[in-house]
């Protein structure tokens, strides 16, 4: 089993745009990044919790049919686990929008609880 890899856009257009969201379930309110802001987050947190073994961020500079915004994606072994960027909800469980996760710590967590 590969590990998880974190996507985040850093495209110039991703990066003027922002996005509300908890980087860690702890904090009180979400915060507002851009996509290099959250990309140092994310790569922060995945430090802090010692997940480099089982987890690896890294910034994209396109992703084909990417919505303008900051976006992220959970990959595994090239499949999509969780794609978090949508305006609307799709009823897809992989394609979700920021304001229906609780942390992206939340969807890491998650993701290692299943496969342990």
């Amino acid at each position: 089993m590969g590990k998880l890899e974190i996507h985040i856009c850093t495209k110039t257009k991703c990066t003027n745009r922002t996005v509300e969201v908890k980087v860690r379930s702890a904090e009180t309110a979400p915060g507002i990044h851009t996509g290099l802001t959250l990309l140092a987050a994310v790569q922060k947190l995945v430090a802090e919790q010692r997940l480099e073994g089982v987890t690896e961020v890294r910034k994209a500079a396109c992703m084909s049919s990417c919505p303008v915004g900051p976006r992220l994606d959970l990959m595994q072994d090239d499949t999509r686990v969780r794609y978090i960027k949508r305006q609307r909800p799709t009823g897809r469980p992989d394609f979700v929008t920021w304001s229906s996760i609780n942390s992206i710590e939340d969807e890491i967590r998650s993701w290692l609880e299943e496969r342990m």
